[in-house]
């Protein structure tokens, strides 16, 4: 069991995979904490979740076939990190249970160095997150932010393959 969890998020249904994982590994009063990171002068991408009446998914989880949710480069700073927190604040109350406490950051930066930094800075024991499963020419031209957790993060990192969904 670990006692700090770190989970990055990018509103996909795949990197939510690893919320199940996460809550199983997490000590009786440890902490989760979900990081999605907002690059400033790129684009943030991640799907949406259908809402209830109440404004929280219906089933908790982002749905296939959704629209994605787009923040391009031209909007605001402070809007793409306004959508990215209500998000995380959402899954945040989903995963919140007596036996632990999950917060949530959402830095400037690309996500692979926004994990590694908040994984150094925060004294995470484990980062628990999905691979997309991108492989060759599709790893080469997108790189791959699992690849460069796992080569430098100072803590285990469980990488959740893409097949578990």
């Amino acid at each position: 069991m670990f006692k700090h969890i770190l989970v990055p998020l990018d509103q996909s249904e795949l990197a939510e995979a690893a919320l199940s994982y996460a809550s199983k590994l997490v000590d009786e009063n440890g902490q989760i904490t979900l990081l999605s990171a907002v690059e400033p002068s790129g684009f943030f991408v991640g799907a949406a979740a259908p809402a209830t009446a109440t404004g929280t998914s219906s089933t908790g989880m982002s749905q296939p076939g959704m629209p994605p949710v787009v923040v391009t480069a031209g909007d605001e700073p402070r809007d793409r990190h306004q959508a990215v927190t209500d998000y995380l604040k959402q899954v945040a109350l989903r995963l919140q249970t007596p036996k632990y406490d999950v917060d949530y950051t959402v830095p400037d930066g690309s996500p692979a160095d926004a994990i590694i930094d908040a994984v150094k800075s925060m004294n995470v024991d484990l980062v628990v997150m999905s691979t997309h499963g991108r492989s060759g020419v599709g790893r080469w031209l997108m790189g791959s932010v699992t690849q460069k957790v796992l080569g430098a993060a100072p803590c285990p990192v469980m990488a959740i393959p893409n097949r578990n969904l």
